[in-house]
């Protein structure tokens, strides 16, 4: 096992290897008739660039593929308002399949590259990836959550995920990462946040995202460490540097230390309009903590939340200002479905009156245009006409990601050791609880299932349980031995933790009343167990990847243990580092 495993090892290294030598060695022959882009740009970029560059425009690529409507608000917005930056937006749940499948990273690559063509400094590209480059492409490698690298506790893990997911990032035109979320006290509510991170333990949150972001930064791509000072606050204007834990701070100085390019801080809300004019601003936060202290002297980035109407504009572009002021160098705007925006407008407009102090606009577009040719941008916009899609979905690739899906899995509850289940002797009832985002996990889920047994039957929930629904899945569980029951719920930030469907509690009660022979997995809510404490078994794997559905349902019957250990807090009985493994020997096959 052990030599297999340094074989995979092996292997992806040299592949990545092989992919970075095809990347950079282009751009090496090129770059001596750029000897001096940096200092040109900035000898020539007029101050309307200069304020273009601090923002970034959101993006629906698939929108922008299929729609020339949207095409042509887009490229106006790019021509009038010479943005610095795209970041893509990943509507994925709102896309049907087929759509999905005819866009891929080719034509995602295509598309950045029509976007590329209207600006003359060349734009950076950005977007999440957290779990992987496959939003756009179905072939790329799709990892579970990075809280899946803290429970694995593996460093290694962390590194290959990084620089996995930039070479298939890079491959699709992308140059920039918003990752990795390095945060580690988040609001338990907030389950997608959660998920981003790496857990609450500082120590190891330090180092997964050190080595996150040096697999990252190698392929060519900048990290963006998050979020900077702490996602809680609902904005960055009301934050004092004596509300960031020294523990945190810790994390955030070891990954300015591993060279991270950029550093995200808090959305800034400038919707408030109550309050605008009650803020404090603290100066501190960002020049003496950010930039003295933990010695970072690259981007600083942050989204916007805008109004985007005339009536407001004023007081959102002075408070705009102000944190331009302390230390902000850009500002991702949220998806404009027009051709105007209204913010930019007034702020070109008070700039060509001369009613603006030019300094930390010439300060954060030196920091931009810097860090674009840190990254050879201006090299890549000559070749990537030529440059041909490599490096996605590599055997290997998807091997770590197996991989790191099977380190991952934690068993917090085995009650009187129900499990493993013996496959070949034990009746189960397998029920999916499914939102409008998730019907083909349970598709992967009973597949997988049988594969293993013929002694399941399978019951999928969508939404709300009706009565039909639960009086066959209460028959059923009746007649099971065990009740295996699947929660693909997916969280966002209006549907947290605590507001799972009152329908859905009613219903698992009853199913215990029948048959209190209970296993749960959850696929995204780690907290999910506070709300059955009588379970009997509880597993989680961290994702609803197809990796890790099948290292799920593999350690429910005993094909595999399970390695992981809780990456973070959930209660006083199930603290960080937890995480037990089977007394009894695996099933054979």
């Amino acid at each position: 096992m052990k030599t297999t495993h340094k074989v995979l090892s092996t292997a992806v290294s040299l592949s990545l290897i092989f992919s970075i030598i095809f990347f950079t060695g282009c751009e090496k022959e090129v770059s001596d008739t750029e000897v001096n882009w940096l200092g040109d740009t900035l000898s020539t970029i007029d101050d309307n660039q200069k304020i273009g560059q601090l923002f970034c425009l959101s993006v629906d690529p698939i929108s922008y593929f299929l729609y020339p409507t949207y095409q042509r608000n887009i490229n106006t917005l790019i021509g009038k308002y010479k943005p610095g930056a795209i970041f893509l937006k990943a509507n994925l749940d709102s896309v049907k399949l087929e759509i999905r499948n005819e866009f891929n990273g080719s034509k995602l690559h295509d598309e950045v590259v029509k976007m590329q063509n209207l600006s003359v400094i060349p734009l950076f590209i950005t977007t999440n990836f957290e779990s992987g480059a496959w939003y756009w492409d179905s072939k790329a490698t799709r990892f579970p959550f990075p809280l899946a690298l803290g429970a694995s506790l593996s460093r290694e893990f962390a590194y290959r995920q990084g620089k996995i997911t930039s070479v298939e990032a890079k491959a699709q035109g992308i140059n920039w990462l918003t990752a990795p979320a390095v945060n580690i006290s988040i609001d338990p509510d907030n389950t997608l946040l959660q998920l981003q991170s790496f857990g609450n333990d500082p120590v190891l949150s330090a180092d997964l995202g050190s080595r996150y972001i040096k697999g990252c930064q190698e392929v060519g791509i900048a990290a963006c460490m998050k979020f900077f000072p702490n996602e809680a606050p609902q904005t960055l204007l009301t934050v004092s540097p004596d509300e960031i834990a020294p523990d945190q701070l810790d994390v955030f100085k070891s990954c300015v230390d591993s060279g991270v390019l950029s550093i995200m801080g808090s959305p800034i809300d400038l919707t408030d309009y109550d309050k605008l004019h009650e803020r404090t601003i603290s100066e501190h936060l960002i020049s003496d903590m950010l930039r003295d202290r933990l010695g970072f002297n690259g981007l600083f980035v942050c989204k916007l939340i805008t109004s985007n109407k005339p009536d407001y504009v004023i007081e959102e572009m002075n408070t705009l200002l102000e944190t331009l002021k302390i230390g902000n160098n850009m500002f991702i705007l949220p998806e404009v479905f027009g051709t105007d925006i209204p913010l930019l407008d007034i702020l070109l407009n008070e700039m060509q009156s001369g009613n603006i102090d030019m300094k930390p606009v010439n300060v954060s577009a030196q920091k931009i245009v810097s860090m674009k040719n840190q990254l050879n941008l201006h090299l890549m916009k000559k070749i990537r006409l030529l440059r041909p899609m490599a490096g996605i979905g590599l055997p290997e690739y998807h091997q770590t990601s197996r991989d790191i899906s099977n380190q991952c899995v934690t068993i917090l509850k085995n009650e009187n050791n129900i499990m493993p289940v013996d496959y070949q002797n034990t009746h189960t009832l397998t029920i999916s609880f499914l939102d409008e985002f998730s019907p083909h996990y349970a598709t992967i889920y009973e597949n997988k299932v049988s594969q293993i047994t013929e002694n399941s039957r399978q019951i999928n929930i969508f939404g709300i349980p009706d009565q039909r629904i639960q009086h066959e899945a209460l028959r059923r569980a009746a007649e099971a031995d065990v009740v295996i029951c699947s929660f693909f719920l997916k969280p966002d930030n209006v549907t947290k933790t605590s507001d799972l469907p009152r329908e859905i509690k009613n219903l698992m009660n009853l199913i215990k009343n029948v048959n209190d022979q209970i296993i749960i997995t959850s696929f995204y809510d780690p907290y999910l167990l506070n709300h059955f404490p009588d379970a009997r078994g509880y597993i989680i794997p961290y994702s609803p990847s197809q990796y890790s559905i099948h290292a799920a349902i593999e350690v429910i019957f005993g094909k595999r243990d399970a390695p992981g250990k809780l990456p973070l807090n959930i209660s006083e009985k199930f603290p960080l580092g937890y995480g037990i493994h089977y007394t009894e020997g695996l099933l054979s096959n």
